[in-house]
């Protein structure tokens, strides 16, 4: 299956996902505290009726949700967001806009929203904003099958091709991560891969490759020293932890040990002092929002999200 099958299959999933009433869960008691040096969340998520699903933000936690864009009937607002660095935009991708995955921006009060101009019937996803906010690098599928990593121009314009398939070990590419220095893009690949190229395209090279495991959603901490990232395994039946491993490899630590549960969309706040996820039994269940120091431990639930598959990011404050 490729992956704007697997994209939209994905989406399919979350129709009959009720949101939660987040001011209950807010009373939960809480064994972390939220430093005020971080900012909004935005995740996407799914209403109770009908089969949209939308964009919104929320304070860390889990209080004063917003919703920022609804796409439509048979629309979907997709895995992968990401907030511009000054915390005004976001970037996120829509299933299925005219029968294709397509890559939009948007100002955090829903207004100036800007789509990608369409290439070609290519499907672009997964969007990560430049430190410097002037580009945006996400993963593209041609009307051919050709998956690649690529940047453009956060106006649209200079679409730059960064991986040649013939590189990596296979065509996979997916979840782009851009680093806070600017310098990297960590990414996930075939064969259990995580692995970092610059933004020219040049020293492409794996940080750790794991064996048993599908690597997913990558996300720096904010000194840029450590990525933390999802391992999937289906061995022993539906799986997901999240690990860390120092961007030279060193250090690999496996942060949740969950029994037969799935961790996703993982992101360090911008603080550096807790890791914010969602967590749920089954993509055929709901998965709310947890958060956790950076070492694994005092986990927390905020917030339930409306959606089998979350995906998370995390701005300043």
């Amino acid at each position: 299956m490729d992956r704007v099958s697997t994209f939209r299959n994905r989406a399919a999933l979350l129709s009959t996902l009720i949101l939660l009433t987040l001011s209950t869960l807010a009373t939960s008691p809480a064994r972390a505290t939220l430093p005020g040096a971080n900012g909004l969340i935005a995740f996407n998520g799914g209403l109770p009726t009908g089969n949209s699903f939308s964009l919104f933000t929320m304070q860390p936690d889990g209080t004063q949700v917003s919703k920022i864009i609804a796409p439509g009937p048979g629309r979907y607002v997709g895995d992968g967001l990401s907030w511009s660095p000054d915390g005004t935009r976001i970037a996120y991708s829509v299933c299925c806009y005219h029968h294709h995955v397509r890559l939009f921006t948007v100002n955090v009060d829903g207004t100036g929203r800007s789509r990608m101009p369409s290439h070609r019937k290519a499907d672009s996803w997964t969007p990560t904003w430049s430190p410097d906010g002037t580009k945006i690098a996400f993963v593209r599928q041609s009307h051919s099958g050709d998956v690649a990593l690529y940047s453009v121009n956060s106006d649209w314009t200079g679409l730059t091709r960064l991986t040649d398939p013939s590189l990596l070990a296979t065509q996979e590419v997916a979840d782009p991560s851009w680093s806070p220095d600017g310098t990297k893009i960590a990414f996930s690949g075939g064969q259990g891969q995580l692995a970092v190229i610059r933004p020219n395209g040049t020293n492409l090279h794996d940080v750790v490759s794991l064996d048993t495991s599908s690597v997913a959603q990558p996300s720096w901490s904010p000194d840029g020293s450590q990525i933390v990232f999802v391992a999937e395994s289906y061995t022993f039946g539906e799986k997901a932890d999240i690990w860390s491993v120092g961007v030279n490899g060193s250090g690999l630590t496996r942060l949740t040990r969950s029994k037969k549960r799935l961790e996703y969309s993982p992101r360090v706040s911008p603080d550096g002092s807790l890791i914010a996820f969602v967590r749920g039994k089954s993509i055929f269940g709901n998965l709310d929002v947890w958060m956790m120091d950076t070492n694994g431990t005092n986990l927390m639930r905020v917030a339930a999200t409306p959606r089998s598959e979350a995906s998370i990011d995390w701005t300043t404050g």
